[in-house]
């Protein structure tokens, strides 16, 4: 039985095919009319998953687009349709405001656990329970909307410096401070929070020093995150 490698598939199932044809037809398909259709059957394959795969880094563009436009929405300073201040028996808001403080961590210089990189700064985690217990990159950008929007700038502050303070250390944001999530990071939203910030304190000094850390994500985006899509 004769097999052939590569993108021309096995001919014994050509073969068995024209076998077959011929019976019908009594016509004999040639060595090159089996080589012939077992490429056109590869190319049609391999255009399938080279669809597949576009579409799939279509679907990751357009959701960066859509996660990075619900994030310039979210809980706008000034917003015609909700105002934090006009909304007082609000019960989502009393909730919100109630439980905003309990997602508070303090600063420290050691781990006693030995599972996270200590943070200089009080910070807030995504979730008053046990769990997700760190500082988060993309989760911190909304917990930093809602800070801002309830008047707590300074916290709002102390999570960027936090985050800032990553960068400089290595060389990027990570998904998180714990020691198992620093092999990944998430979608960079450094800059929109240091603008965030910059915008309710109008603070120069402050942002001189948050700006050259900005480009040190930025380089490790454009030289070990690029892509060719």
């Amino acid at each position: 039985m004769l097999r052939i490698e590569g993108p021309v598939a096995e001919y014994s199932f050509h073969k068995s095919r024209a076998s077959s044809h011929n019976e019908r037809s009594g016509r004999r398909i040639s060595f090159t009319e089996a080589c012939l259709a077992s490429l056109k059957q590869h190319h049609a394959l391999t255009e399938t998953r080279e669809a597949l795969i576009m579409k799939q880094v279509l679907n990751r563009r357009k959701f960066l687009r859509l996660a990075t436009a619900a994030g310039a929405m979210f809980l706008p300073f000034s917003s015609p349709g909700y105002s934090l201040a006009a909304a007082p028996n609000d019960r989502l808001l009393k909730y919100i405001r109630e439980s905003m403080g309990k997602t508070l961590r303090p600063a420290s210089d050691i781990d006693p656990s030995g599972k996270s990189i200590p943070l200089p700064n009080p910070f807030n985690v995504p979730c008053i329970s046990d769990h997700f217990q760190n500082l988060f990159y993309y989760d911190t950008y909304f917990l930093n909307r809602g800070l801002i929007a309830l008047g707590d700038i300074q916290q709002a502050q102390n999570n960027v410096n936090d985050v800032l303070f990553l960068v400089d250390r290595l060389g990027f944001v990570p998904n998180s401070n714990r020691l198992d999530m620093t092999n990944r990071s998430q979608p960079p939203y450094l800059c929109m929070m240091v603008k965030d910030i910059y915008e309710a304190t109008g603070n120069k000094e402050w942002l001189k020093t948050a700006y050259p850390l900005i480009g040190k994500e930025y380089e490790f985006w454009i030289t070990k995150r690029g892509t060719t899509y």
